[in-house]
């Protein structure tokens, strides 16, 4: 009988292989893992926070009649009332037909899906004909868009002289000061006359002007050219990090310049140093469709007087025929291409509010290497992350932004309340001693942060060297600051020193991970100190000025992981040498035979 034929010399060789790729994957495993679990931050398992999404739109009617126009033009036939009190309403829409031009092209239905879950959350502030609508009433309507789930960071489009009661609500002229809620991302006018109406000292007798300025809660005398409303307006300048549209109609030269009805070319002009970040824009709208603006302007053209007879009549009588503001589609393309250029993301800071909160127990006297105790490295990154607070605040079109620094063991130490030098000088007065109360640390920073405006973004810096020993501990602590941190919208990142008993690492991640923050290890004060800096820039979007070096997010690994690194690699070179030598041995016994 013929001898039994060998196994196929391939069959060994993917043998081999196979060996060769789950050694491959072992060593991985072994370098990686260990890596990945101190460099990695703790995934945040909090919900999208509704100051994460895009921001808002109100639209502030000017209650000269066309609210039936907004309604149709802005927001569709589906409107519906979200609040209303008194004489106010305050509408909204699924679908607002303000965006439905961007999804009509296009053409397959996942496509219009994704542009209709995009749309911004629109909103129409209306008020009855014989009611203006002021500075109070826009924060109603702020609030509401709040409360509503929206984001209540907002792009406020006022028309008109509705426009000077945003100002003055921007200004904190209002009896709400908009300071206090950071809520104001973006203004957008709609033929505002923010120089005051001009033509009106030439046109004295003309209806038009009581008509326009008692609809919005002001006497035609608050809007002439430097008038005191005025002056008092334009002596506070609107926050550099709102962006601004200017949209003037223009309809035609009626004897003054290129008009909506009433406003002259520079009616509308904010001076530069008021509006750090402007655009203009020009439409073909007219200010209302709702006035018979040929009638308003027929007393003026009867009265005597070659200036008064240089009034277009005829180009007077076109006016009405031209949309309005409410219904142009030149204006609300302007507006889309506004929101879209600035604000078609996550919604930008306004306000931005930290609290480092520093674990200043008796154990932090404890060595962290041979140069710093733990109180140290901890001082030396708190000064770091001030001084980068303090750099970024001196950079022009910036956000207004407070740091607090605190300590914590079983009572609270204000450390700092700012980013000054005084402060800074503070930090390094800190002293260490007693137990760890983590629930009054918490509980503090959640106070404090409760006094910060109503926008912010809001974050608290938790470091421990250990783990609570008073208060509230677990799943107590977990329910109760930690809770309510997650509620508020408020992130907590934690840092822990490396090493074995240095911290309770799966607690501080589960704070982490249930308030959206990431969680941090340092194993000595410079690894510190970029962890500190890591997290501040993570608060921002745009590059911030450093003190300390940024470019490590996690720690140089201590020794025991720096073995267990090296012994993995070892380890798999070995076993590749083996394998490797086992199929050449193989090979040669097979040429032999």
């Amino acid at each position: 009988m013929p001898s039994a034929l060998p196994a196929p010399s391939h069959s060994r060789a993917c043998q081999r292989l196979a060996i060769l790729v789950l050694v491959c994957a072992l060593v991985c495993a072994l370098t990686l893992v260990p890596m990945l679990v101190l460099r990695a931050p703790a995934t945040a398992a909090a919900p999208l926070s509704a100051l994460s999404q895009t921001p808002s739109v109100l639209l502030v009617d000017a209650s000269l009649g066309d609210l039936d126009l907004f309604r149709f033009h802005w927001l569709g036939a589906d409107a519906t009332t979200l609040a209303s009190d008194a004489h106010l309403t305050l509408e909204t829409a699924l679908a607002p037909s303000l965006w439905q031009g961007e999804a009509s092209t296009s053409t397959s239905a996942s496509s219009a899906a994704t542009s209709a879950a995009t749309q911004p959350a629109t909103f129409l502030l209306g008020s009855s004909a014989a009611e203006p609508i002021t500075a109070e009433d826009i924060v109603w309507a702020l609030d509401k868009i709040a409360k509503s789930g929206a984001c209540p960071k907002t792009v406020i489009v006022s028309v008109g002289v509705t426009g000077l009661q945003t100002r003055r609500y921007v200004a904190d002229l209002a009896t709400t000061r908009q300071s206090d809620r950071a809520d104001v991302v973006g203004l957008v006018f709609l033929g505002t006359p923010h120089g005051g109406y001009r033509v009106q000292e030439r046109y004295p007798r003309l209806k038009l002007w009581n008509r326009l300025t008692t609809a919005a809660g002001f006497d035609r005398g608050d809007v002439v050219p430097n008038s005191a409303l005025l002056t008092e307006i334009d002596a506070r300048p609107i926050p550099a990090i709102i962006k601004t549209l200017n949209v003037r109609g223009v309809v035609g030269d009626i004897g003054f310049g290129s008009t909506d009805g009433a406003l002259e070319p520079g009616d509308m002009e904010i001076p530069e140093n008021i509006c750090a970040q402007q655009t203009e824009v020009q439409a073909r709208a007219t200010i209302s469709q709702a006035i018979d603006l040929s009638a308003q302007w027929e007393t003026a053209t009867k009265w005597g007087g070659q200036k008064t007879d240089a009034v277009d009549a005829k180009l007077v009588e076109r006016l009405t025929a031209i949309d309005s503001y409410a219904s142009s589609a030149e204006v609300k393309s302007a507006v889309r291409e506004f929101y879209r250029q600035w604000f078609n993301a996550p919604a930008p800071i306004t306000a931005l509010a930290s609290v480092l909160t520093l674990d200043t127990s008796g154990s932090m006297l404890q060595k962290l290497d041979k140069r710093d105790t733990k109180l140290a490295a901890a001082k030396t990154a708190a000064t770091d992350f001030l001084k980068a607070v303090a750099a970024h605040k001196a950079e022009p079109l910036t956000f207004p932004e407070q740091v607090e620094v605190l300590g914590f063991n079983t009572r609270i130490e204000s450390v700092a309340t700012d980013a000054n030098k005084t402060s800074i000088s503070a930090v390094s007065d800190i002293h260490a001693a007693g137990n760890t109360d983590m629930e009054k640390g918490l509980n503090a920073a959640l106070k404090i942060l409760d006094s910060v405006p109503l926008c912010a973004d809001k974050h608290i810096l938790l470091l421990s060297d250990g783990v609570p020993t008073r208060g509230k501990t677990g799943k107590a602590l977990l329910a109760g600051p930690v809770q309510k941190a997650a509620d508020a919208g408020i992130s907590i990142d934690t840092l822990a020193f490396a090493g074995a008993g240095q911290a309770d690492v799966k607690f501080l991640k589960k704070i982490a991970q249930a308030t959206g923050g990431n969680f941090y290890q340092s194993g000595d004060t410079k690894s510190l100190s970029d962890n500190f800096i890591t997290i501040y820039q993570s608060f921002t979007p745009e590059q911030i000025v450093l003190t300390a070096a940024p470019q490590a997010r996690s720690i140089a690994p201590d020794h025991s992981m720096q073995f267990l690194m090296l012994a993995g690699i070892a380890l798999g070179f070995m076993l590749i040498l083996t394998i490797v030598l086992s199929g050449r041995k193989t090979r040669g016994a097979g040429e032999v035979g």
